[in-house]
């Protein structure tokens, strides 16, 4: 018996503090010296006069910023490997259908991709894998970037379906606009048909609906409102369609694009619609675009707009921080930018009792920065993935210190 307790305390871990930091929780003001006491995968106390338990792993956070991990909202990290090399991009079907509603991404996640190690090295702790091409592109997945013999088992799903109106709706139903929203609206009301009518689809008693089987059976989760529906959209006019389109289904959307969301910035607001937007999207790549400008997420978060900002990247999702930070430039407050990235798409995605702040009960995602993370100079000097402490080496940094070594250096 005693060895077996013994054995049982072995492999529990000591609890974790990090001290004397300036703590942002996101979910309250910041707190100048704060600690954030962590337990297990989960965080079990933050404030200025934390009492650390005896044994407790201390992380000393003097002059430091520690902040919940960014949350990428919009990437392909898991799921795209080399562009070039069709057998290592999982992102997208290629059946020449428009509507994939059934494809899973966290079915296709490679945890291990080296890719990973980067974002993760600039805080970076959470992403929301996303199924590109498509009308009806798939369903998203929520991956932590935790090394996966530390962690265990990183992603789940389904937390959203995608779906795009504007030009790339209309490239996939006939080149038109119009045509696309119809067709989204066809393929909802055939779900709501075959959820009614299942029997008499089995015994081919329906007429042809407009999906698989399959198809139709992933849509009951957006139908009844368990997972939102991310509408990409671009043009002010498009915005403003896709968001009447949600209402008028009354689904849960999120408005993924939104280029020229600040010229209907109150109407946004209104509706309490989340809107996820680049912040670095300010010239004109093509015609739905003729409206974007640097300061667009400002505007919106003056509105009240419910505001989310992302890399819309891969490769390039590390460089969250930036984006952060271009946005502050161009008018966003500080927190508003660090909310945009934590607790806003955490609660758009369904996850805000679990990430996105630091406060009793969540994911220890947690980084310890070497000061205020939106400045270039600065950089994530501890990263934590659900309570464990994460290496910051990436394969850059392996071959820098290997040619490094090689020259004497």
């Amino acid at each position: 018996m005693i060895a077996l307790v013994a054995l049982l305390c072995a492999t529990v871990p000591p609890p974790l503090a990090i001290v004397g930091g300036r703590v942002l929780p996101v979910s309250g003001p910041p707190i100048e010296v704060g600690t954030v006491l962590i337990r297990g995968e989960q965080i079990e106390a933050v404030g200025p006069n934390v009492v650390i338990p005896p044994g407790a792993e201390l992380i000393q956070a003097e002059g430091r910023w520690v902040t919940p991990g960014l949350i990428e909202c919009h990437t392909q990290l898991g799921v795209h490997e080399i562009s070039a090399l069709t057998e290592t991009v999982d992102a997208s079907a290629s059946t020449g259908d428009a509507i994939h509603a059934a494809l899973r991404m966290e079915e296709g996640i490679n945890p291990r991709s080296a890719l990973i190690p980067v974002a993760r090295r600039h805080g970076v702790t959470s992403a929301v894998v996303t199924p590109i091409g498509g009308l009806i592109s798939g369903r998203s997945a929520w991956l932590d970037l935790g090394e996966p013999q530390r962690t265990g088992d990183l992603y789940f799903g389904p937390v959203a379906m995608n779906a795009s109106l504007g030009e790339v709706g209309a490239s996939m139903a006939g080149a038109s606009r119009a045509l696309a929203v119809m067709r989204l609206a066809e393929v909802l009301d055939d779900a709501r048909l075959y959820k009614k009518r299942g029997a008499a689809f089995e015994q081919n008693g329906l007429r042809k609906l407009a999906a698989s089987r399959l198809d139709l059976e992933a849509l009951q989760d957006v139908l009844e409102r368990r997972i939102p529906l991310v509408l990409e959209a671009r043009r002010a006019s498009d915005i403003i369609g896709a968001l009447r389109f949600a209402q008028r289904e009354q689904l849960r959307p999120i408005l993924y694009g939104a280029d020229e969301a600040w010229l209907v910035a109150e109407e946004l607001a209104k509706a309490g619609a989340f809107v996820a937007v680049n912040p670095e999207s300010n010239l004109p790549g093509r015609m739905e675009q003729l409206g974007a400008r640097p300061d667009n997420a400002s505007i919106l978060a003056r509105a009240g707009v419910k505001l989310i900002l992302t890399t819309e990247s891969t490769h390039n999702a590390s460089s969250l921080r930036f984006y952060l930070g271009n946005a502050v430039r161009a008018g966003l407050s500080h927190a508003a930018a660090l909310e945009a990235a934590t607790s806003a798409p955490a609660a758009a995605f369904g996850q805000k009792d679990r990430y996105g702040t630091l406060e009793k009960g969540r994911v220890a995602n947690v980084v310890v920065w070497t000061g205020d993370p939106f400045e270039p100079r600065t950089f994530a000097e501890v990263v934590l993935i659900r309570g464990q402490r994460q290496p910051l080496e990436t394969r850059q940094t392996k071959l820098r210190q290997k040619y490094q070594t090689r020259l004497g250096l």
